[in-house]
Protein backbone atom coordinates (compact mmCIF):
# COMPACT_ATOMS: atom_id res chain seq x y z
CA UNK A 1 0.00 0.00 0.00
CA UNK A 2 2.90 2.34 0.74
CA UNK A 3 4.28 1.90 -2.77
CA UNK A 4 0.88 2.61 -4.35
CA UNK A 5 0.63 5.77 -2.26
CA UNK A 6 4.13 6.84 -3.31
CA UNK A 7 3.13 6.19 -6.92
CA UNK A 8 0.24 8.63 -6.66
CA UNK A 9 2.36 11.22 -4.88
CA UNK A 10 4.99 10.84 -7.58
CA UNK A 11 2.38 11.44 -10.31
CA UNK A 12 1.02 14.57 -8.64
CA UNK A 13 4.09 16.15 -7.05
CA UNK A 14 4.92 18.40 -10.02
CA UNK A 15 1.41 19.86 -9.97
CA UNK A 16 1.60 20.35 -6.23
CA UNK A 17 4.98 22.07 -6.30
CA UNK A 18 4.58 23.62 -9.75
CA UNK A 19 4.83 27.27 -8.78
CA UNK A 20 7.92 26.74 -6.62
CA UNK A 21 9.56 24.74 -9.43
CA UNK A 22 8.76 27.48 -11.94
CA UNK A 23 10.42 30.11 -9.77
CA UNK A 24 13.41 27.99 -8.81
CA UNK A 25 14.25 26.77 -12.32
CA UNK A 26 12.96 29.89 -14.09
CA UNK A 27 10.74 27.93 -16.46
CA UNK A 28 7.58 28.85 -18.36
CA UNK A 29 4.07 27.49 -17.94
CA UNK A 30 4.54 25.46 -21.12
CA UNK A 31 7.69 23.83 -19.76
CA UNK A 32 5.94 23.07 -16.49
CA UNK A 33 3.12 21.48 -18.48
CA UNK A 34 5.62 19.31 -20.34
CA UNK A 35 7.07 18.14 -17.02
CA UNK A 36 3.62 17.11 -15.85
CA UNK A 37 2.52 15.56 -19.12
CA UNK A 38 5.02 14.39 -21.70
CA UNK A 39 7.99 13.74 -19.43
CA UNK A 40 6.07 11.37 -17.17
CA UNK A 41 2.77 10.27 -18.66
CA UNK A 42 3.93 9.53 -22.19
CA UNK A 43 6.66 7.15 -21.09
CA UNK A 44 4.48 5.71 -18.32
CA UNK A 45 1.87 4.87 -20.95
CA UNK A 46 4.07 3.69 -23.81
CA UNK A 47 6.47 1.50 -21.86
CA UNK A 48 3.81 -0.25 -19.80
CA UNK A 49 3.21 -2.96 -22.38
CA UNK A 50 6.88 -3.86 -23.01
CA UNK A 51 7.57 -3.99 -19.26
CA UNK A 52 4.51 -6.18 -18.73
CA UNK A 53 5.88 -8.53 -21.40
CA UNK A 54 9.23 -8.63 -19.60
CA UNK A 55 7.40 -9.44 -16.37
CA UNK A 56 5.76 -12.43 -18.06
CA UNK A 57 9.11 -13.90 -19.03
CA UNK A 58 11.35 -12.91 -16.16
CA UNK A 59 11.32 -13.25 -12.37
CA UNK A 60 8.69 -10.72 -11.25
CA UNK A 61 10.15 -10.22 -7.78
CA UNK A 62 13.56 -9.38 -9.26
CA UNK A 63 12.00 -6.98 -11.79
CA UNK A 64 9.96 -5.30 -9.04
CA UNK A 65 13.04 -4.94 -6.84
CA UNK A 66 15.16 -3.47 -9.62
CA UNK A 67 12.45 -1.06 -10.69
CA UNK A 68 11.77 0.08 -7.12
CA UNK A 69 15.48 0.81 -6.66
CA UNK A 70 15.63 2.71 -9.97
CA UNK A 71 12.37 4.52 -9.18
CA UNK A 72 13.76 5.68 -5.83
CA UNK A 73 16.98 6.79 -7.50
CA UNK A 74 15.19 8.73 -10.25
CA UNK A 75 12.87 10.38 -7.70
CA UNK A 76 15.86 11.45 -5.60
CA UNK A 77 17.56 12.80 -8.72
CA UNK A 78 14.43 14.86 -9.46
CA UNK A 79 14.97 16.58 -6.13
CA UNK A 80 18.56 17.40 -7.05
CA UNK A 81 17.82 18.79 -10.53
CA UNK A 82 19.29 22.22 -11.15
CA UNK A 83 17.93 22.78 -14.65
CA UNK A 84 14.79 22.17 -16.64
CA UNK A 85 16.51 19.60 -18.86
CA UNK A 86 17.75 17.61 -15.88
CA UNK A 87 14.32 17.58 -14.26
CA UNK A 88 12.67 16.62 -17.56
CA UNK A 89 15.04 13.68 -18.06
CA UNK A 90 14.69 12.51 -14.47
CA UNK A 91 10.89 12.67 -14.72
CA UNK A 92 11.13 10.61 -17.90
CA UNK A 93 13.15 8.08 -15.94
CA UNK A 94 10.53 7.98 -13.20
CA UNK A 95 7.80 7.42 -15.79
CA UNK A 96 9.75 4.57 -17.34
CA UNK A 97 10.67 2.61 -14.22
CA UNK A 98 7.41 3.04 -12.30
CA UNK A 99 5.77 0.74 -14.86
CA UNK A 100 8.25 -1.94 -13.87
CA UNK A 101 6.59 -2.05 -10.48
CA UNK A 102 2.90 -1.54 -11.25
CA UNK A 103 2.29 -4.28 -13.83
CA UNK A 104 4.48 -7.05 -12.37
CA UNK A 105 3.07 -6.44 -8.89
CA UNK A 106 -0.49 -6.72 -10.19
CA UNK A 107 0.38 -9.96 -11.98
CA UNK A 108 2.15 -11.30 -8.90
CA UNK A 109 -0.85 -10.51 -6.70
CA UNK A 110 -3.05 -12.47 -9.10
CA UNK A 111 -0.85 -15.55 -8.75
CA UNK A 112 0.08 -15.38 -5.07
CA UNK A 113 -3.32 -14.62 -3.55
CA UNK A 114 -6.35 -16.88 -3.64
CA UNK A 115 -9.16 -15.85 -5.95
CA UNK A 116 -11.39 -14.56 -3.13
CA UNK A 117 -8.56 -12.39 -1.77
CA UNK A 118 -7.48 -10.79 -5.06
CA UNK A 119 -10.25 -8.22 -5.09
CA UNK A 120 -9.45 -7.31 -1.49
CA UNK A 121 -5.74 -6.86 -2.40
CA UNK A 122 -6.62 -4.52 -5.24
CA UNK A 123 -9.07 -2.60 -3.08
CA UNK A 124 -6.62 -2.16 -0.19
CA UNK A 125 -3.64 -1.61 -2.49
CA UNK A 126 -5.31 1.39 -4.05
CA UNK A 127 -7.15 2.65 -0.97
CA UNK A 128 -7.02 6.39 -0.76
CA UNK A 129 -4.82 6.72 -3.83
CA UNK A 130 -7.36 7.43 -6.53
CA UNK A 131 -6.80 10.50 -8.69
Amino acid sequence: MLVYTCNVIDRTIIATLGQAIKVDLKISDAELGLLQGIAFALFYTILGIPLARVAERWNRVSLISICLALWSTMTALCGSATSYLQLFLYRMGVGIVVDGYVFPQSARDGIVHARHRRQQRVRFGGAGTRD
